[in-house]
C-alpha cells in the first residue's frame, strides 16, 4: 500500500487505483490470507479464496476478477524484490480469473426516446436545475456518446457551440480531479446535434458556477455532484418514471446510454428515425 501511495504522489497512478487496490487488500485478501506466508499460497488456496469471496461476498464476475488482480499484484510485487521466486497465484489468478464480466445491457431507440421525453419533465420534488442537469445528462451520453465522468469533466473550454463540438479531454473522478483518458482514443472531438447544443447553452447560462478549473456541471454551492449519489438518487428515480426498473432487479447502468445507436447516427441525418428528428 505504500508502495502505490507513492505512485500517486508521482501521478502514476491515481486515487481511485489506489482505493480499489486497499479495499480489495483490507476487505478481501487479509482476511483470509492474512496467517500465510506468500510462499506457502497454492493453486488450490487461490481456487478456494474465489469461491470465498463469491459465496461469501456476493461479488460479480467483474469484483472476482478485481480481488484476484490485487492478489496477482502483491505477489509480482514480492517476485521483483526478491521476497518469492515462484509465481503460483499469478497463474492461478490467470486461469481463475472470469474471462468475460457478462453480457453488457444497453438501450433499445424506443427506450431512449421514453428517457429524452421523461427527463424534459419536471415531477414532484425535483427542482428545475436537477431536471436541467439529467436532461443534459441523457442527452450528451445518448448522442454523444460520452461516460458519466466525462460528462462530469466538462469545461467551458472543452464546448464550441458556434462549432457544434464537444472537445473530450478528461474525466472527473470521484475525488473531483481531472485524469486523462486510459487510451488515446479516449481524446476527441464529437460533434452535437442542436438539441444537445441548445441544453448545453441554456444550462450554461442559467446555471453554470464559477469555479476555477471552469467545470460545467456543478453543485449550486460550487461543488462536485458525485457520481454515488447520482447513481443512488437521480439515475434510479430517472428510470423508474420512465417505467424501466424493475424491483429487486440490477437497474440499466447509464452508461449503456453511450453505447446506443444514436451516436452513430448524427452524422446519417437522412437514417434518422422520425420521432429523433425534433432532437437532432
Amino acid at each position: 500500500m505504500k508502495h502505490l501511495e507513492d505512485k500517486v504522489k508521482d501521478n502514476r497512478i491515481g486515487l481511485n487505483h489506489l482505493r480499489v487496490h486497499k479495499q480489495g487488500v483490507t476487505v478481501c485478501i487479509l482476511p483470509y490470507f492474512g496467517k500465510m506466508k506468500v510462499s506457502d499460497v497454492k493453486f488450490s488456496d487461490v481456487e478456494a479464496f474465489k469461491s470465498f469471496i463469491i459465496k461469501s461476498r456476493n461479488y460479480s464476475a467483474r469484483s472476482v476478477k478485481t480481488r484476484l488482480s490485487t492478489l496477482r499484484a502483491m505477489e509480482e510485487f514480492a517476485k521483483k524484490r526478491g521476497m518469492v521466486k515462484g509465481q503460483v497465484i499469478s497463474e492461478a489468478c490467470r486461469e481463475l480469473s472470469p474471462v468475460g464480466c457478462g453480457k453488457i445491457e444497453t438501450f433499445t431507440p424506443e427506450q431512449v426516446q421514453t428517457l429524452l421525453t421523461v427527463s424534459s419533465k419536471l415531477y414532484s420534488g425535483c427542482s428545475p436545475r436537477v431536471r436541467d442537469m439529467m436532461e443534459c445528462f441523457v442527452n450528451i451520453s445518448a448522442f454523444c456518446g460520452l461516460r458519466l465522468g466525462e460528462i462530469m469533466g466538462l469545461t467551458v473550454k472543452n464546448i464550441d457551440i458556434n462549432k457544434r463540438i464537444i472537445h473530450v479531454r478528461h474525466s472527473l473522478t470521484d475525488f473531483d480531479l481531472l485524469k486523462a483518458p486510459k487510451t488515446k482514443s479516449g481524446i476527441r472531438d464529437v460533434p452535437m446535434p442542436v438539441r444537445v447544443r441548445d441544453l448545453l447553452r441554456s444550462w450554461i447560462e442559467q446555471h453554470y458556477v464559477e469555479n476555477e478549473r471552469g467545470l460545467i456541471f456543478r453543485n449550486e454551492t460550487g461543488t462536485q455532484v458525485r457520481q454515488q449519489n447520482f447513481h443512488k438518487w437521480y439515475w434510479p428515480r430517472l428510470l423508474e418514471r420512465a417505467g424501466l426498473r424493475v424491483r429487486g432487479q440490477k437497474n440499466l447502468h447509464f452508461h449503456a446510454l453511450s453505447t446506443s445507436p444514436l451516436a452513430g447516427w448524427l452524422s446519417m441525418d437522412c437514417r434518422y428515425p422520425r420521432w429523433l428528428r425534433c432532437w437532432a
